[in-house]
C-alpha cells in the first residue's frame, strides 16, 4: 500500500509580512534622508532670506516687484522665477532695441554692433542717447525744411508778382513800340510832303536859274570884252605876285564872300515841337548832330554872328529835321532863313590850319587846350587839319597870339635859354601863319566869330563869389 505523504502549504503571510517590514524600512529610510534634505535646504533658504534682508539691493523697486511677482506666481501654483523674469526683461529689451522679437541677448548685441558701426558716432553714449540727439538734429533740420519750404512759396509769390510785372511791360513795351511805329509812319509822311514841297521849290528855282542864265547870255559883247579884259589884268598880277613870292599863289578871291557862303535855308518851322526843316539833306553830305547857325535871309553878317543855333537829328535825301538848340526871342525862325556851318559844305572837304590859342568857355584865360578843341571841331564836322599854311588851304583860324619871350642874359641857366628858345619859335609860327595867310588871300578867322560861323554854344561858367 502506497505511502501517503503529507504535503505543507507555504508560509505566504510571513513572506508577505517580510517584503512590506522591508519596504516600509526602505520608505523610511528614503523619507529620513529627504527630510534631512529638506530641512538643511530650509536652513539655507533661511540664511539666504536673512542675508538677502540685509542686502540693499532687495530694496530697489525692481527687485522688490521681481520678488513679489515670484510670491503671487507661487501662490497661483506656477511659480515665475527670477531667471525667467530676467529673461522675459531680456526679450523686451531686445525687441525694444532693435524691433526683433523673440530675437537673443547675442543676436540683438550684434545687431547693436552694427548699428553703431553704420551710424559711426564720435563717442558712444548708447543707442538711447544717440536716438534722442538724432531727433533732435531732426527737430532742428524740420526747422530749415519749413523755412526753406516758407521762402519757397515766398519766392513763387515773388516770382508770380515778376512775371506780372513783365507781362505788363512787354504790354507797355508793344504799345510804346506801335506808338512809334505810329509816329515814324506819321513823320515818314512829313518827309515826304517836305520833300514834295522842296521839290516844287527846286524846280522853281531852275526855272529862275535858267531865266537868269538866259539873260546873262544876252550881254553884250562889249561887257564880254570888259571881262576878257579884266580876267586879263588878273592874270597879269597874278604872274607877278609869283615872281616875288618865289612859288605859285592861288588866285585872289573875295574872301569875305566864300566865309558868307550859306549852305542852305529853313523851308518849315514848328516852333510848338521845338523842330525846323531845311532844304538839305543827305544828297548834300549832311549827318546827324550836324549843327547849324541860322541867319535872317537877307545874309550871313561879317561878324559871323546868327540869330539862332538848330542841330540835324533826322535825315532824308533833301531834307532835314533839326532841333532848336538856341535862338533869340524877339528874332524866331522863319521860313526862308539861311543856314550855314563853315566847316561843312555839300561839295568839298574845306581845309584849314588853326593856330594860337583860344577860350572855348569865355574864363578870359585862352589855352593850348582851346587850340585842341578847335581842331576837334574842324574834325567833327567834316573838315581837314594842314599843318602848314599852302595854296591848299581854305581858312586859317587864329587865337590869341603868344607872348613875345624877352631875351634872358648870358648868366641865365639853361632852362631859362630852352624855355625863351620854345617860346620864340612858337610865336615866330604864329607870325609865320598869319603873314603867309595874308600874303596868300587866306581867310582869316578869329575864335569867336569861327565859333559863330560853325553854331558852336560856349559852357556856361559858373561866376565865383
Amino acid at each position: 500500500m502506497a505511502r501517503v505523504v503529507q504535503r505543507r502549504t507555504p508560509p505566504y503571510l510571513l513572506i508577505v509580512f517580510v517584503i512590506l517590514f522591508v519596504f516600509a524600512t526602505v520608505m523610511a529610510v528614503l523619507f529620513f534622508n529627504k527630510y534631512n534634505g529638506v530641512q538643511k535646504r530650509y536652513a539655507q533658504t533661511l540664511l539666504l532670506r536673512k542675508q538677502l534682508a540685509n542686502n540693499e539691493q532687495l530694496k530697489q523697486p525692481e527687485i522688490r516687484q521681481m520678488v513679489n511677482q515670484y510670491k503671487k506666481s507661487t501662490v497661483a501654483g506656477i511659480p515665475t522665477t527670477v531667471v525667467a523674469q530676467l529673461r522675459s526683461q531680456i526679450f523686451e529689451m531686445t525687441n525694444a532695441i532693435t524691433g526683433m522679437p523673440n530675437i537673443s541677448y547675442l543676436e540683438a548685441k550684434q545687431e547693436v554692433a552694427r548699428t553703431f558701426k553704420a551710424i559711426n558716432p564720435p563717442v558712444q553714449r548708447g543707442l538711447v542717447k544717440h536716438m534722442m540727439d538724432f531727433h533732435e538734429q531732426l527737430g532742428v533740420k524740420d526747422a530749415e525744411i519749413a523755412k526753406l519750404k516758407g521762402e519757397r512759396t515766398q519766392s513763387t509769390t515773388q516770382l508770380g508778382a515778376a512775371n506780372q510785372a513783365l507781362t505788363a511791360a512787354k504790354d507797355g513795351f508793344a504799345a510804346k513800340l506801335k506808338e512809334k511805329d505810329e509816329q515814324t509812319a506819321a513823320l515818314d509822311q512829313k518827309f515826304q510832303n517836305l520833300e514834295a514841297e522842296n521839290k516844287k521849290e527846286l524846280a522853281k528855282a531852275k526855272e529862275e536859274y535858267d531865266a537868269s542864265a538866259a539873260a546873262a547870255k544876252g550881254l553884250t559883247a562889249e561887257q564880254a570884252n570888259k571881262t576878257k579884259a579884266v580876267e586879263e589884268e588878273a592874270r597879269k598880277w597874278e604872274k607877278k605876285y609869283k615872281k616875288e613870292v618865289g612859288k605859285k599863289i592861288r588866285p585872289a578871291v573875295d574872301t569875305s564872300r566864300t566865309v558868307r557862303k550859306p549852305d542852305g535855308k529853313v523851308i518849315r518851322v514848328l516852333a510848338d515841337d521845338n523842330l525846323v526843316y531845311i532844304n538839305i539833306g543827305s544828297k548834300s553830305r549832311v549827318t546827324e548832330d550836324l549843327r547849324l547857325t541860322v541867319y535872317p535871309y537877307t545874309g550871313i553878317p561879317d561878324s559871323g554872328a546868327g540869330k539862332a543855333v538848330i542841330q540835324v537829328t533826322n535825315i532824308r535825301e533833301n531834307v532835314s529835321e533839326c532841333r532848336i538848340l538856341e535862338q533869340k526871342k524877339d528874332n524866331p525862325i522863319l521860313p526862308g532863313d539861311l543856314v550855314a556851318n563853315l566847316v561843312f559844305d555839300a561839295l568839298r572837304t574845306y581845309s584849314f590850319v588853326v593856330e594860337g590859342r583860344f577860350d572855348l568857355e569865355g574864363t578870359g584865360a585862352p589855352t593850348m587846350a582851346g587850340n585842341k578843341a578847335i581842331q576837334g571841331l574842324v574834325r567833327r564836322y567834316g573838315g581837314r587839319l594842314l599843318k602848314e599854311v599852302s595854296v591848299d588851304c581854305d581858312y586859317v583860324i587864329l587865337g590869341d597870339s603868344p607872348a613875345r619871350p624877352q631875351k634872358p642874359d648870358d648868366t641865365d641857366p639853361q632852362d631859362a635859354w630852352s624855355l625863351f628858345e620854345e617860346r620864340q619859335k612858337a610865336y615866330n609860327r604864329y607870325m609865320d601863319v598869319a603873314r603867309k595867310a595874308e600874303g596868300m588871300q587866306i581867310p582869316r578867322l578869329g575864335g569867336k566869330r569861327f565859333l559863330d560861323l560853325i553854331g558852336y554854344i560856349p559852357t556856361k561858367v559858373a561866376k565865383s563869389e
